[in-house]
């Protein structure tokens, strides 16, 4: 489920080497086949309490979306669940592509 929860978020400042050594360790382009064409993702996943770092990536690319998956029934609160930074739009992801270069 994609959330508008960005003005909620606390922003935290990010450097350039930060946000490297982030995604080196924690993020992942990958590709699916949809039909005839390839689809591209950059994607990072954290937990409920670190969602407040992908809004900061988001804001410090300028690009992409955050999403937040529901959390299994064993969560009662409602919290839990996973939250992802996700870029798939090519024009976007050259952005990303032209950081680690």
């Amino acid at each position: 489920m994609k959330t508008p929860q960005l003005e909620n978020s606390r922003r935290i400042a990010l450097s350039p080497s930060y946000v490297t050594g982030l995604c080196e360790g924690l993020a992942s382009f990958t590709y699916s086949r949809n039909g005839n064409g390839i689809n591209l993702r950059f994607t990072l996943k954290m937990q409920e309490p670190d969602k407040d770092l992908l809004f900061s990536l988001m804001l410090f690319f300028g690009v992409g979306n955050v999403y937040h998956s529901q959390p299994k029934e064993d969560h009662q609160d409602g919290r839990g669940g996973n939250w992802y930074y996700c870029v798939s739009k090519v024009s976007d992801l050259e952005r990303l592509v032209n950081h680690f270069d």
